[in-house]
């Protein structure tokens, strides 16, 4: 016998959606029994499926990170219920599945013609179900704006480790790349915008590091100062 399955889904705070939304039901085994494609969350969603145990997915945004990186942010949603002859109504929040990354370098020196900021390690793939996997590195290449090197703002999956090192890859017309490492001492969490900023140091004997939370959309902006270079510790 089919019965009724109707899911509500919210949206947690300053989440803007993607549409369309991709809806998955999945059963007990793991095996897809309904796929929708909506755009309207004004109703609630029905299905008819027979009684069981189930597992629900909503999906707004791009789930290719094949770059290592998206263009556009990725909201999931995930939840589980019990269908009896009675029905059920299951309830779905959809958030953030990305961090938000954006890097800019300041005092690069003047004869730069290409600058990259390769980011260590990220996880590299999301399925339907939400289980992340293996770890990789993403490559940004950074555009000049005025005095400043800086990098496209991307979608990154969440960091593998506790700690993230970022590589400031330099080269000029005449020389190879020169590359300098910076490690940032935190994870990089979905939910979050992270806005790096990065001074070139030439011949100092210290670093200047500081950090500062400003609240915008998304979670609390993560904004972080670091120093690279030569003369950076």
């Amino acid at each position: 016998d089919m019965h009724l399955l109707k899911l509500n889904t919210n949206v947690a705070d300053n989440v803007a959606l993607v549409y369309p939304i991709d809806i998955y039901t999945f059963d007990a085994q793991g095996t897809e029994q309904v796929h929708l494609s909506v755009n309207s969350l004004d109703e609630p969603v029905e299905f008819t499926l027979p009684m069981g145990s189930y597992t629900i997915m909503a999906v707004s945004g791009s789930m290719d990170f094949s770059k290592g990186y998206s263009t556009e942010p990725l909201i999931i949603g995930k939840t589980t219920c019990l269908l009896d002859k009675s029905g059920a109504t299951a309830n779905l929040t959809m958030k953030y599945a990305v961090a938000r990354l954006s890097v800019t370098l300041a005092d690069v020196s003047a004869d730069a013609s290409d600058v990259k900021v390769r980011v260590d390690s990220l996880y590299g793939s999301i399925d339907i179900n939400g289980n992340l996997g293996q770890g990789r590195n993403v490559e940004l290449s950074c555009k000049k704006k005025n005095s400043y090197w800086v990098t496209d703002t991307v979608y990154v999956l969440p960091s593998v480790a506790d700690k993230v090192s970022l590589t400031i890859i330099h080269s000029t017309d005449k020389t190879t790349s020169k590359n300098y490492s910076y490690v940032y001492p935190n994870a990089i969490k979905a939910g979050y915008p992270y806005n790096f900023h990065g001074s070139y140091m030439s011949g100092v004997n210290y670093a200047k590091l500081s950090f500062s939370l400003d609240v915008e959309d998304w979670g609390e902006e993560v904004n972080h100062d670091f120093a690279f270079g030569d003369g950076a510790d």
